[in-house]
């Protein structure tokens, strides 16, 4: 009896002893492992952290760029909206300058809009969205606005004349065209003509005048303007264009000593054509 109580009592002391060992070496033995590992598992650690550092770097940059582009969006977007207002703007200026027309006796004003022009005639001709259910019938003149000259009172030009007419659309034959004909008078020296269509020279459209007096004097840059001769479409004293200059004298030339041809610079600007007007006869 005596030998198993003492042999009890052995284990139970040998279990404290070890539970007292354990708690005093536990920090000592706890450092030794983890000194002794640390050259093992540091490069580990440290290739998690840079591999989380640089998964978390290339979510930020497609973070960044996704906000990049849709910042770009927002700027596509108002750069958009800017342009359409500026033509709107364009527009309403151009429509303001074509109210300050006076008014023409025998005639009524209708405000149109160029829609459509071919690039092979760009010079030529153009089609306006206003046609018979306006009034407008072949044969009206077309105006557009220009820039006003010191010294002038010119601030419209005639820019051609209707050739077709559909109910809601019309075609016009600028002065450039061949088929547009107008009886013209040279201002300042007083020589009447005919107005006879005219090419594109270097890029700029020139008119020619012809059926002049050959016996006139004329001088370069001298106003050229409609007659009024040509029908009840045509009313007079619009400007059409100036005489130009070659060599610093007027581009005139006679012709088998019967008439003179003037080459003249149209006053209308055909590559910025957008609003015209067209001058109806008033019914009588």
């Amino acid at each position: 009896m005596l030998n198993k109580r003492f042999a009890v009592l052995s284990a139970v002391i040998g279990i404290l002893s070890a539970a007292v060992l354990v708690q005093i070496f536990h920090r000592p033995l706890h450092r030794l492992t983890s000194d002794f590992y640390h050259p093992f598992f540091s490069p580990l650690s440290k290739v998690e952290n840079l591999s989380a550092k640089q998964a978390l770097m290339l979510q930020s940059k497609d973070a960044l760029v996704e906000e990049l582009l849709a910042l770009q969006r927002v700027n596509e977007q108002f750069s958009a909206d800017l342009n359409v207002l500026r033509e709107v703007a364009q527009e309403n200026s151009s429509l303001k300058d074509l109210l300050g027309i006076k008014p023409v006796p025998g005639f009524r004003c209708v405000f149109s809009e160029v829609f459509l022009r071919d690039p092979t005639l760009w010079n030529e001709s153009f089609s306006i969205n206003k046609g018979s259910a306006d009034g407008i019938v072949p044969g009206c003149i077309v105006l557009c606005r220009i820039t006003k000259e010191k010294g002038t009172d010119y601030v419209f030009a005639v820019a051609g004349r209707i050739s077709k007419v559909a109910s809601h659309r019309s075609q016009v034959e600028t002065v450039v065209g061949r088929d547009c004909r107008l009886s013209v008078i040279l201002r300042e020296s007083g020589a009447a003509g005919i107005l006879e269509g005219g090419t594109v020279a270097g890029g700029r459209p020139v008119l020619k005048a012809g059926k002049l007096p050959a016996t006139k004097t004329y001088k370069a840059g001298e106003s050229v303007i409609t007659s009024g001769l040509g029908g009840d479409t045509t009313p007079a004293l619009l400007l059409v264009g100036r005489v130009g200059a070659r060599g610093g004298t007027p581009d005139v030339r006679v012709v088998n000593n019967l008439y003179a041809e003037a080459l003249v610079e149209p006053a209308a600007d055909f590559n910025n054509l957008r609003h015209i007007v067209v001058l109806v006869p008033k019914e009588q």
